[in-house]
């Protein structure tokens, strides 16, 4: 019986560690200015529709157009000339985007939806940009990286996008 239990945590402590092993090359963790695994900037959407399924398309500008990905939480906009991923986004239950399951993402600096900008800001140091207003009915707070940023609305992360770094 000893054996046997021995055996049974043995293999569920090698299943744990390949299980992050794998995460770990297959890059689920969100990375500024490049994006999570194969859902990257630069890759062609017909790559990324591989991963995730398609799309639903949702509007169209003069140099990008924006897909819906609500089954996995996510936004991307893609180039009209090359339709190449420019920007990813990642929601929360954010307004207007009630309908997208959430994501369960964290950044390769161990931010997930439950981290607080006082906890994004130690990960990632002072903001390039800090925008906020927590006036009225719509109190929100933006923190600008670069290559990422986190939005928040009443003190909750509600997305994170993913941008080329400038």
């Amino acid at each position: 019986m000893k054996v046997l239990s021995s055996f049974l945590l043995l293999i569920f402590f090698a299943a744990a560690a390949l299980a992050q092993r794998t995460e770990k090359e297959t890059g689920a963790e969100l990375v500024a200015g490049k994006g999570l695994g194969v859902v990257s900037l630069g890759a062609k959407r017909k790559t990324i529709e591989e991963v995730l399924e398609q799309g639903e398309n949702r509007s169209k500008y003069e140099d990008v157009y924006f897909v819906d990905y609500p089954k996995k939480g996510i936004q991307i906009s893609y180039t009209n000339k090359t339709d190449e991923a420019y920007t990813i986004f990642f929601y929360n239950n954010q307004k207007r985007y009630e309908n997208f399951v959430t994501p369960a993402v964290r950044t390769d600096k161990g931010i997930t939806w439950s981290s607080t900008p006082e906890e994004v800001i130690k990960a990632y140091g002072k903001p390039e940009n800090d925008f906020k207003d927590e006036s009225g009915n719509n109190s929100w707070r933006r923190l600008e990286y670069k290559g990422i940023d986190f939005l928040y609305q009443f003190g909750e992360m509600k997305r994170i996008g993913i941008h080329t770094e400038k």
